[in-house]
């Protein structure tokens, strides 16, 4: 179950999940910086592990991308500038 929360300032957003009955997995998304981070918490001794970041501005101004890839940020905005020309 994910279970949004949105703050009243600064403006972020969040969202939490279960991840098998191991960890809860935080996902917070900033609108503002075109940015979402992935946290995990284990739910064994609440631990906080910081999985990932990332800009997600060049992500957004893609015309498509529709592969399985573990493609990174910079990769994304070559596509995205290569779109543009």
């Amino acid at each position: 179950m994910t279970i949004p929360y949105v703050s009243d300032t600064p403006r972020v957003l969040a969202f939490s999940t279960i991840i098998d009955n191991q960890y809860q997995q935080i996902t917070v998304v900033d609108p503002d910086y075109k940015a979402i981070a992935v946290y995990r918490v284990s739910l064994a001794d609440g631990k906080i592990y910081f999985c990932s970041q990332r800009q997600i501005r060049g992500d957004l101004q893609l015309v498509q991308f529709n592969v399985d890839s573990d493609a990174l940020p910079t990769e994304i905005q070559s596509l995205y500038q290569n779109d543009r020309r």
